[in-house]
């Protein structure tokens, strides 16, 4: 009951069952811990150092990780890549091809660089 509200009421009914499936192959107690784990989670102390060519995925709509919390994120990135994704923490559920679009927008995003520069914003359509 509680994993299917969760899903809301807008899922399409195959992705809804699927999801369902996974779900209920995990404990309750396991479920929390992790809510518990990403709650606890901040890498505000240490994400300025990261050296390596980055991209953070954006989504615009999401209640769930709110999109100024993504962008603190991307800020803290030096030179990280933006990619907006127009969709909600379920995207890649309810518009997998918007959200492969978008990641692998990202993921070029971070090695094509002739000069070594990196950084903008793109959004995905």
């Amino acid at each position: 009951l509680v994993g299917s509200r969760l899903l809301g009421d807008g899922l399409d009914p195959e992705v809804r069952r699927r999801a369902m499936v996974h779900m209920r192959r995990t404990s309750l107690v396991t479920a929390l811990a992790a809510m518990q784990a990403v709650c606890d989670f901040s890498s505000h102390r240490w994400i300025g150092d990261v050296d390596v060519p980055s991209a953070v995925l954006v989504t615009q709509h999401d209640r769930i990780v709110p999109p100024s919390r993504q962008w603190r994120l991307a800020r803290g990135l030096p030179r990280a890549v933006v990619v907006e994704v127009d969709g909600d923490h379920d995207v890649f559920l309810e518009a997998p091809g918007l959200f492969v679009r978008a990641l692998v927008r990202a993921c070029l995003a971070v090695v094509t660089s002739d000069d070594g520069s990196r950084g903008g914003t793109e959004r995905a359509s």
